[in-house]
């Protein structure tokens, strides 16, 4: 393999999920909808892009090929290529959480990706956020004096507004609908909504995020505190963590936050204070994904939701009266699509079933439906017939709705494979790529295939040593040559 698909070294803040619509290795990574301080941000800038071992940068709709030339990527979006030299250093790339829109933020320039071209937005932009829904970008840029511009941009009608001037250490967040922006500097936090800008507090803040409208702001002082203001600057203590906050995230439209301290995690609502969960350290778990561990989480409602963490499933309610426990010696727990049935390794050996609505009898009532060494991870089809997994180097199938005898599919596998949206499996044997879709019948579709990935929406892409391809129905199409 070329080197310059083997080394890469950008951090990145990109969409996150992993798990059935994505590569057999449990590689996790994450977004952020704000570029406040990111080191207590789970997700931030600092924490597991998702760049895969190959050196592909890819994410829901758009993937970046790096290319001989330094600073030189060409850009996939789908499977169409919107450009095959890109030539500018990338620092800096965001999604929108449904993926359909990005950024890239390079040395020079700021862009926005969309499914058929790749826009200007601004020159000498030094940093940038992205909306959750993909409406609007919040960008600094220097002025003519030492202090910095903060600037809005619509990315449906193209104009750029802006919204204030501050000094160095500017943080900055943008509502999920892309209409409100705060920035915060070592004097002030101030709120822009409506084309004016108020100042909400004094002092300086950690910026966490911001919710439409501004009904919520988060932030964190310099003794640990977070609080949750409101536009007109009233606020309400969420937590004290004394520097240990950790493993923040926000709903999609930021009016809960989930948070952990001193051992254990909080929900606030409304900006309301927050409500202790039963269980430790834990992260939602979602369909097509292992777990998510992003700053903005694509789900309109925390409650209702299993959760992981400590090797134990935990339904999360309102009334944690309701919440209980659902199992527990779980690792790599997967919801299927319809978020009924929740699928892990027990114990490190079996692969077990549980019915989500089973609730503190869900432990006593699941189904081993494996009984085998299973080597990392498996896949589930939307459908729960089929289940693929490894044994070591072999591939192996089962029911998963019942126990029953495994089918052997073939050996030699090698890692990593994936599982498209039309829950047909990838996976390589000696550098030759082939498909299974019925969990007995397999077949060659590809020869000299160094690798095979799946977007989050179930893409597949695979790729030579010169050629980078999209898979569909099991066929492979030429999306561009690989220098």
């Amino acid at each position: 393999m070329n080197m310059k698909r083997k080394i890469l070294a950008l951090t990145l803040c990109l969409t996150t999920a992993f798990g059935l619509f994505g590569c057999g290795n449990d590689d996790e990574g994450s977004r952020d909808s704000n570029s406040g301080d990111s080191s207590i941000i789970n997700g931030g800038n600092n924490n597991g892009s998702n760049i895969s071992t190959d050196g592909f940068i890819h994410v829901t709709d758009t993937i970046l090929v790096p290319q001989t030339d330094a600073g030189t990527y060409a850009i996939v979006y789908n499977d169409t290529v919107l450009s095959e030299s890109f030539e500018e250093n990338i620092s800096d790339r965001e999604d929108s959480l449904d993926g359909s829109i990005g950024t890239i933020l390079t040395d020079e320039s700021l862009y926005v990706v969309t499914e058929n071209r790749i826009t200007p937005v601004a020159q000498d932009v030094k940093k940038a956020a992205l909306s959750s829904f993909g409406d609007g970008i919040v960008y600094i840029t220097p002025s003519s004096s030492e202090d910095y511009y903060v600037n809005h941009y619509d990315i449906q009608t193209g104009r750029a507004t802006l919204c204030g001037e501050v000094q160095n250490h500017i943080q900055i967040a943008i509502s999920p609908d892309g209409d409100t922006v705060v920035y915060a500097s070592e004097e002030a936090v101030m709120l822009w909504q409506n084309n004016q800008s108020v100042k909400i507090c004094d002092d300086q803040y950690k910026l966490i995020g911001v919710s439409n409208a501004a009904a919520q702001i988060y932030l964190i002082n310099s003794e640990g505190i977070l609080y949750s203001f409101d536009r007109n600057g009233n606020r309400t203590k969420l937590g004290a963590s004394d520097g240990h906050i950790s493993d923040i995230t926000l709903n999609a439209d930021h009016s809960q936050i989930l948070f952990y301290y001193e051992d254990k995690s909080y929900i606030s609502t409304d900006g309301q204070e927050a409500q202790i969960l039963r269980g430790g350290k834990m992260q939602i778990i979602l369909p097509n994904t292992c777990y998510y561990g992003g700053s903005t989480c694509p789900v309109t409602d925390f409650y209702g939701h299993a959760y992981y963490g400590d090797d134990k499933a935990w339904l999360i309610q309102q009334d944690s009266e309701d919440s209980c426990k659902l199992i527990s010696k779980a690792s790599y727990p997967r919801l299927d699509a319809s978020s009924n049935y929740l699928y892990y390794i027990y114990d490190g050996e079996e692969l077990r079933c549980i019915k989500i609505s089973d609730g503190d009898k869900a432990s006593e009532k699941c189904k081993t439906i494996v009984n085998d060494d299973i080597t990392g991870s498996f896949f589930v089809t939307s459908d729960r017939s089929l289940v693929y997994y490894l044994d070591r180097d072999k591939l192996l199938c089962c029911s998963g709705k019942k126990a029953g005898a495994s089918n052997e599919i073939c050996d030699d596998v090698t890692h990593p494979y994936c599982m498209g949206k039309d829950d047909t499996l990838y996976f390589r044997i000696n550098d030759d790529l082939y498909a299974c879709s019925d969990g007995e019948n397999y077949k060659k579709i590809g020869n000299d295939i160094e690798g095979v990935f799946a977007d989050l929406s179930g893409r597949v892409y695979c790729y030579s040593d010169d050629s980078l391809y999209y898979v569909e129905n099991a066929t492979l199409h030429k999306l561009l040559d690989l220098p």
